[in-house]
């Protein structure tokens, strides 16, 4: 399956939100979703990776509970991608997420 995920941060006062939806091999619609997220902000100021990184495990928890195994993922966040590729360090602020999004590989 093919998944396309994408996060916003936007608005006053900032609102956080994520979505994405899924397709088969052929293209067809299997599934989609939104979520509109809390308690992701610092001062008022939401953090536009952690939307990213949620939106993709999100998504993939998703796919995985349905039995999908063979995940081909498009995000518009280069840089979640490049943290994905690249790899990241045990202290970066995301570490978890991210090692439960790669363990998926």
């Amino acid at each position: 399956v093919a998944l396309n995920v994408d996060g916003s941060v936007v608005g006053e006062p900032m609102r956080a939100e994520f979505g994405g939806l899924c397709r088969d091999d052929a293209g067809s619609f299997l599934f989609g979703f939104m979520r509109r997220l809390r308690s992701l902000s610092r001062d008022g100021v939401a953090w536009v990776l952690h939307v990213e990184v949620l939106a993709l495990l999100h998504k993939l928890r998703l796919c995985w509970e349905k039995g999908f195994r063979k995940i081909c993922c498009c995000s518009d966040s280069l840089t979640l991608i490049n943290i994905l590729n690249q790899g990241h360090s045990i202290t970066h602020c995301y570490t978890n997420e991210l090692i439960e999004i790669q363990s998926s590989k």
